[in-house]
């Protein structure tokens, strides 16, 4: 894997000066022109800034020829990255454009050329008075873009807003004037669902980070990539794994009119992941995701893979157990082409052996070209083994078939007390010989492996439940 990214920087280089063709200048380049992040957790966007700048600290042995780092204010971003809509705006939605739409075109265009701009300027603003002045210039344009994009999305709206004030703007008493415009705007933001200076205020402390985003408007915070170029060229991320039927349904619910093709009520969120990268690619851009393997067979998964085969899968890693130590979760690394399916998909199942070998030429040794995929479960394998799993399919008895009902595993409420190892287990039945009756062996999910398990001498204590 070094090998690989020792070719990688090396290409790359050619975009430096002979004179800056180092480690050092290669981050600060990519960092400043190259690297953008999301996350829901404004702590985990605090340290991935750290972490940018901790890694050009140990490429450069002067620590006095370190510049500062970058202002990512606007390259690392707070946010929903799943929800792209404000008070009924949906910022990413692309619309045809129409006699009302056009009107507002040019104002929207050009002040996004400007934020651009200011972006650029705040980028490597060291002075704090400039940068301060920067950042509440770029907020202001910010609300700005979203009124104009409320003009061409509520056009009806802001067209019976100016009726109101047309009509009432001959009367000649002011107080009267003002009242009769106030009754009725207050009856037309209950008709329309929404008040134009409380989402202005929700913006503007939406952006300056007095909140909590719960929304993440991808076109206009990072307009740069999306105006310009049409979307990312690459994006990675270990998306989180979370059942959406969970709570009662909470995620599910909040998802399920978001027009997400891959949404599945009894699906998993990094499903949803899957489809918003995809979708802010740019043509021919590349995915790689690290993720739950589950969407492989899964049923939930079946509109996950049926998405996937609208675009050109390139390769397949099935990792399996055992990769994290803190998740009992089987993984996989996915790499996928934003552009029409062209049958290059390969796939490898990594074993014991991988572990102790280079993986980028354990994988381009032993992957192996896979047939089209379809909306089924997606296996890895050559064509014995393919046949020998449709043999097996045909004549034995699916689970779901059997007259058992499995829910979920043992819950402990607190594993560190009810599970103990066999020393302590062995300690406890020496002073109490009738502890050994509600000690029993336990697996957990890490245990399982693909043909038996491995029993790590863990016990729990079963007093006042039956296994």
């Amino acid at each position: 894997m070094m090998n690989e990214i020792v070719r990688a920087r090396n290409v790359l280089s050619v975009f430096l000066d002979d004179k800056k063709r180092n480690d050092y200048e290669f981050k600060r380049r990519c960092i400043e022109h190259s690297l953008y992040g999301v996350d829901i957790d404004p702590g985990a966007v605090e340290i991935a800034k750290l972490r940018l700048w901790l890694s050009l600290v140990v490429d450069e042995e002067n620590i006095k020829n370190i510049k500062p780092l970058p202002n990512l204010d606007y390259r690392v971003m707070q946010g929903n990255s799943l929800i792209s809509e404000f008070l009924g705006i949906n910022f990413d939605e692309k619309k045809e454009k129409n006699s009302e739409t056009l009107m507002f075109k040019d104002e929207t265009d050009e002040l996004i050329e400007r934020l651009q701009k200011k972006k650029a300027e705040f980028l490597n603003e060291p002075n704090v008075s400039l940068k301060s002045n920067l950042k509440e210039e770029i907020e202001g344009m910010l609300v700005k873009i979203f009124e104009s994009k409320l003009k061409t999305q509520k056009a009806d709206y802001f067209n019976k807003l100016k009726d109101i004030e047309n009509k009432y703007s001959a009367l000649p008493n002011q107080k009267q004037k003002d009242e009769y415009i106030k009754q009725k705007t207050e009856k037309l933001y209950k008709e329309f669902g929404f008040n134009l200076e409380s989402a202005e205020k929700q913006l503007r402390d939406f952006t300056s980070g007095k909140q909590i985003k719960p929304f993440f408007l991808w076109e206009l915070y990072f307009s740069e990539v999306f105006h310009n170029k049409g979307g990312f060229d690459v994006v990675i991320a270990n998306p989180p794994y979370i059942q959406l039927k969970k709570d009662g349904g909470r995620l599910a619910n909040m998802f399920k009119n978001s027009g997400y093709k891959t949404f599945e009520r009894t699906g998993d969120i990094y499903a949803l992941f899957y489809e918003k990268g995809l979708n802010i690619l740019k043509s021919m851009g590349y995915l790689c995701f690290i993720s739950s393997n589950k969407w492989m067979r899964a049923g939930y998964g079946k509109s996950l893979r049926r998405f996937f085969n609208s675009y050109n899968p390139l390769l397949l890693i099935d990792l399996g157990p055992g990769v994290f130590e803190s998740s009992t979760v089987d993984t996989n690394i996915f790499i996928i082409q934003k552009s029409d399916p062209q049958g290059q998909l390969s796939g490898i199942t990594l074993n014991a052996e991988a572990k102790n070998a280079n993986l980028s030429d354990f994988i381009n040794r032993n992957k192996k070209m896979l047939p089209k995929m379809g909306a089924g479960a997606w296996f890895i394998g050559n064509q014995a083994q393919r046949d020998l799993k449709e043999k097996i399919e045909r004549i034995g008895k699916p689970l779901k078939e059997w007259d058992v009902n499995i829910y979920f595993g043992v819950l402990t409420g607190l594993n560190e007390a009810f599970i103990i190892d066999t020393a302590t287990r062995d300690r406890l039945v020496e002073e109490d010989p009738k502890s050994a009756e509600i000690l029993k062996p336990i697996l957990r999910g890490r245990d399982i492996k693909r043909y038996g398990y491995e029993w790590a001498g863990l016990w729990i204590i079963a007093s006042g439940f039956d296994i």
